[in-house]
């Protein structure tokens, strides 16, 4: 929680079950404290929109306010690993101060 909230863009690789949610969160609140963040948007598949909202009360209405962000958070990451896509293309254009990409997959170690 303290290396995304601190490091500014990070990704956070672990697999399924060990908490990438709520370290995010926490990550975020801290950001909120400490640097005045009051925007977040997350980007995941469908079928994680429910985790996501299970997690996260009485911050709900203020993530789901006005889109301009301060953090962006994407969610299974590995989507984008073709950089081709239309997902990936629309999250490259997305700006912020803040971003946390999360995984449970591996991401081949290519840049294109």
């Amino acid at each position: 929680m303290l290396f995304l909230a601190f490091t500014g863009r990070a990704m956070l690789a672990d697999e399924m079950g060990l908490g990438k949610t709520v370290q995010t969160i926490s990550a975020c609140k801290l950001l909120r404290e400490t640097s005045g963040v009051s925007k977040v948007l997350i980007v995941c598949p469908t079928s994680l929109k429910s985790e996501w909202e299970e997690q996260i009360t009485r911050d709900e209405q203020e993530i789901n306010g006005i889109l301009r962000p301060d953090v962006i958070i994407l969610d299974e990451a590995q989507r984008i690993k073709n950089w081709r896509t239309k997902t990936a293309s629309a999250v490259k254009r997305l700006r912020s101060d803040y971003a946390f990409v999360l995984t449970g997959t591996p991401i081949e170690n290519r840049n294109e």
